[in-house]
């Protein structure tokens, strides 16, 4: 079972800590459909105003990411966190802290969802079942 997540934060800022333009294009995009104002960040360590989701890329967040997660997990961030093949070790630790993860191509592919999940809200328009 994971760690029981601190009560979530009403800040309207998403932090994107994504190397590829391509994926933080896209990440963006979805991001700003919901009405978040995108932060762009260059190093995990960068701490902007009170974020309401982080979405990273594993490699990004570098070799202390579960100390990262765990920081924004305690602050009321949700975390989502995707990698590529092979890297399924250690997405599965930061589940286990609290964040939302998943290879990449699946994670692109379900973020709206996820992203939905993550902020409390509907999933695809459906209501959410208690």
């Amino acid at each position: 079972m994971s760690p029981r997540p601190p009560p979530a934060t009403t800040s309207t800022a998403a932090g994107l800590l994504v190397a590829s333009p391509f994926v933080r294009l896209v990440l963006a995009e979805a991001l700003s459909a919901r009405g978040l104002v995108v932060v762009h960040l260059s190093h995990p360590a960068e701490n902007p105003a009170t974020l309401r989701v982080l979405v990273a890329d594993l490699e990004a967040l570098g070799p202390h990411a579960a100390d990262e997660v765990s920081r924004r997990r305690h602050a009321g961030t949700a975390v989502l966190v995707f990698g590529r093949k092979g890297q399924e070790t250690a997405l599965r630790a930061l589940a286990r802290l609290g964040a939302r993860t998943g290879e990449r191509s699946a994670f692109l592919l379900a973020f709206p969802d996820l992203l939905a999940t993550a902020l409390d809200e509907p999933v695809s328009g459906r209501p959410r079942k208690r």
